[in-house]
């Protein structure tokens, strides 16, 4: 298919092949525990530079996480080339006593400050067009998880209100069945030692990715200046 660079014409999604994604996030992201990062570089053809971290987050409030995803996000590596950056978030930051704030706070001492404040340095420092993902529940149970769900709300107005796209890996995947007798979506952890801990299975993977790409193929490429027709 001839290329259109307005974007006219496009069969949906294509206009990410080829393209430079860098994909932040916790265990989830990174492909040294997680499943989803390359089953959607399949799908979208996009080239993707992994800054996932196992056990990290944008938060640092003596819970499980110290602030290392927020870290990778302000370091100069070269995410001022990418067109597209992903920031998969919650699951290490939700916790009973992490501090939420409220959605226009902007400073280090709350969760919703601590997300601000990456977004805004993103869209700083780069013209990728930038993505929320909610990280998805390891449970089917909202009461158990309550922390997982709150932030997710939060994270959605967060990027409202900061013009990015949110993608709600919470809710959109039929999460009601990752809770399986079977292990068929969560896997052991051999590190921490739990029985269908949070980290998904291939097949879980293939599934995150699939709803990832069902709306990431509708977002357009974020020109900074009007390309050549």
């Amino acid at each position: 298919m001839e290329k259109d660079t307005m974007g006219v014409g496009l069969k949906e999604g294509s206009w990410w092949n080829g393209k430079l994604w860098f994909a932040y996030g916790t265990s989830i992201t990174s492909e040294m525990m997680g499943n989803y990062v390359p089953y959607l570089r399949e799908f979208s053809g996009l080239k993707c530079v992994n800054r996932g971290f196992p056990g990290g987050g944008i938060g640092n409030f003596g819970e499980q996480s110290r602030g290392e995803v927020k870290k990778l996000i302000f370091e100069d590596d070269g995410k001022d080339k990418a067109d597209l950056i992903t920031l998969e978030v919650g699951a290490n930051d939700a916790g009973g006593n992490v501090p939420l704030g409220t959605i226009y706070d902007a400073d280090e001492n709350t969760l919703c400050g601590c997300l601000n404040l990456c977004i805004r340095h993103l869209q700083k420092v780069s013209k990728a067009q930038i993505v929320i993902i909610a990280s998805p529940v390891p449970r089917a149970d909202p009461a158990a998880f309550k922390s997982y769900y709150e932030t997710a709300f939060l994270f959605e107005k967060i990027a409202f209100i900061n013009r990015v796209w949110f993608i709600k890996g919470n809710s959109t995947l039929g999460f009601g069945r990752v809770e399986d007798d079977l292990g068929l979506y969560l896997k052991d952890d051999s590190i921490l030692g739990l029985k269908y801990d949070i980290h998904q299975t291939k097949v879980a993977g293939y599934n995150l990715a699939q709803s990832i790409w069902t709306e990431l193929k509708h977002i357009p490429l974020f020109y900074a200046k009007l390309p050549n027709r």
